[in-house]
């Protein structure tokens, strides 16, 4: 408490200063700016009790492992999207199939290259209208390799 007087009290008498030099055609704006500053001043500490009070409290920031459990789980996931919206595009055909990341970036949520194993139940499936597909959608201008397996 006796900080906070202190400050107030040096806040008034720098901004008193300031008026006192300031030109007389401006006397009118410079009191209104610096009125409104000491009046910033003076309810400062009362925002941050408000703000404990509205705002719901947030968690802590994740460690290390949680991260890096973020990212993988984050990469299994973009991993199954893909092969969802392969047997989506293609059909039940390529139900089955396995898709690898290499290179995931979770920021933008794109790949650097990308490999797809598509069942043998896909062999009618043109393998480069797949390849072309996946490294459009889903990777960073990178590389996507399609077999069967």
């Amino acid at each position: 408490m006796k900080e906070y007087l202190v400050v107030l009290m040096s806040a008034a008498a720098v901004l008193s200063i300031a008026l006192a030099v300031s030109h007389n055609a401006l006397r009118g704006a410079v009191r209104a700016a610096l009125g409104l500053v000491l009046l910033l001043s003076l309810i400062s500490p009362l925002t941050g009790i408000f703000s404990e009070l509205i705002s719901p409290s947030v968690p802590d920031a994740p460690t290390q492992d949680a991260g890096s459990d973020f990212e993988k789980i984050t990469t299994e996931a973009f991993e199954e999207g893909i092969a969802g919206a392969l047997i989506e595009r293609w059909g039940e055909a390529v139900r089955g199939c396995s898709v690898i990341c290499r290179g995931f970036s979770v920021s933008d949520m794109l790949a650097e290259s990308i490999s797809v194993a598509l069942p043998r139940s896909a062999l009618n499936i043109d393998y480069r209208e797949i390849r072309d597909f996946v490294a459009k959608n889903f990777t960073r201008g990178g590389y996507c390799e399609v077999y069967y397996g």
